[in-house]
């Protein structure tokens, strides 16, 4: 075969190879298009009988979660693996807002807030304010009587063995030896025997016995014996119940013993500084006593409440916190005071104790009754006291701004406003909820 025979058969094996491969070509081209209007005829026809299939199936499905762990994604209820909890439904989120603008939610944070807290509406009323107050049951400081030497000497013998011992008027409290005494007696009889016509030095004689402490009845014996005596005995002025001079310095202050111990004397088992023997001078207090059979109620009311408190206003105490012993009294005494930069009053009850059923030491719980108040009430919970300055939150749109107000008066819930809010005013009925902890507070505008 030649060079010509060899090209021409080649050219005709091409030639056939070609057709081959056009016709096969054109076989998966028909397939394609064929496949292609099967799964388009089928997907119409079944989004035409299920149009909203899908979505619908999607909103069916339900996704569990835990609230305290929110990664955690379940497709059944079950409990949480990390904490053991019961995993909740998880719903879509609350619609925004869209009232809000973003010049609301870039004010300054010390300014204004964003929140939906409970808030009310101002309005002026008529309040009955009770005011409280802590305090305890005291001695009447006007009821002790001291026990003093009207005369130089010894004490020869005490009848008063411990300290809160009871005593009635009359009740012998210790016998003093005193030679000035003797001295006295001697002049009197002196007198009597030999100068019984002058009447006045005798009686002055006499006058200056009784002045030192002796008895009509001792003088009239010393008259009759005609006898000199050198022991003197003294007696109670008063009832109540024996204590040392020392400890009445400061008597509603001090630490004494409750009034329990007081009518259970052995308990008390502190000695007197006086004792047998010992040398006394004239006017030297011994011994003091006092009579419970009235008592104070003393009790301290501060800075915000300092207008309200009259004397001879009504109060209740509750005593020892039990509401069956209660007592309605009033206002005896207001003394104010200022100490350690505060100022607040001192007030005091007289309480009758003939049945000795107070004791000192008793607490109380005391509700005072001042007059009723017209004003522009707000809850105390409403007012964020700044040390200088009080503040509420008062609403404008969608936000709240600290507001500066001047306050008043100040009941158990409520505290009066004086400035700074009219009735319609809305204001926040927690502010606590909206002050961060540690932020600043900034006071931007008044309303008024």
């Amino acid at each position: 075969m030649n060079f010509c025979e060899f090209k021409l058969d080649t050219k005709k094996k091409l030639k056939s190879n070609k057709i081959k491969i056009n016709d096969r070509t054109m076989f998966n081209k028909i397939g394609f298009v064929t496949m292609c209007m099967f799964f388009i005829f089928n997907g119409c026809k079944e989004k035409k009988s299920s149009p909203d299939l899908t979505n619908e199936r999607s909103a069916k499905k339900e996704i569990y979660t835990c609230s305290m762990h929110p990664q955690i994604i379940r497709e059944a209820p079950g409990k949480c693996p990390i904490c053991g909890m019961e995993l909740i439904e998880k719903t879509d989120g609350v619609a925004l807002d869209t009232t809000i603008s973003i010049a609301d939610v870039v004010k300054p944070t010390n300014e204004s807030v964003i929140s939906n807290v409970k808030i009310i509406s101002v309005k002026e009323t008529t309040v009955s304010p009770v005011i409280t107050a802590i305090g305890s049951v005291e001695y009447d400081t006007r009821m002790f009587t001291n026990i003093s030497a009207r005369i130089g000497g010894r004490i020869e013998k005490l009848y008063i063995k411990y300290q809160y011992q009871s005593v009635h008027k009359g009740e012998k409290i210790y016998d003093i030896y005193s030679p000035d005494l003797q001295t006295e007696v001697q002049n009197l009889i002196y007198l009597v025997n030999n100068d019984n016509a002058n009447t006045t030095l005798i009686t002055s004689s006499k006058q200056k016995l009784q002045l030192l402490g002796l008895s009509q009845s001792k003088l009239d014996e010393i008259l009759r014996t005609k006898k000199a005596t050198a022991t003197l005995s003294v007696y109670s002025t008063t009832d109540g119940y024996v204590i040392d001079e020392v400890m009445t310095t400061a008597p509603v202050n001090v630490s004494l013993q409750s009034e329990a111990m007081l009518q259970n004397a052995p308990q008390s088992s502190k000695a007197f500084s006086v004792k047998e023997g010992q040398y006394v001078k004239q006017g030297e207090t011994i011994f003091t006593v006092i009579n419970t059979q009235q008592m104070w109620a003393v009790m301290n009311v501060y800075a915000g409440e300092i207008n309200q408190i009259k004397k001879g206003q009504q109060i209740k105490l509750v005593m020892n916190n039990s509401s069956d012993d209660t007592l309605l009294t009033q206002i005896d005494f207001v003394e104010p005071v200022f100490a350690s930069g505060s100022k607040y009053l001192n007030l005091r009850a007289y309480l009758k104790n003939k049945n000795y059923n107070f004791r000192r030491g008793d607490l109380f719980k005391a509700f005072i009754l001042p007059e009723s108040i017209t004003g522009i009430w707000i809850p105390r919970t409403s007012i964020i006291d700044l040390g200088n300055q009080q503040v509420v939150y008062m609403k404008d749109g969608n936000m709240f701004y600290a507001h500066k107000i001047s306050t008043g008066i100040t009941s158990e819930r409520y505290t009066i406003a004086i400035e700074g809010l009219k009735d319609g005013d809305i204001i926040a009925e927690n502010a606590q909820y909206l002050m961060d902890s540690e932020g600043f507070i900034k006071i931007k505008h008044n309303a008024n």
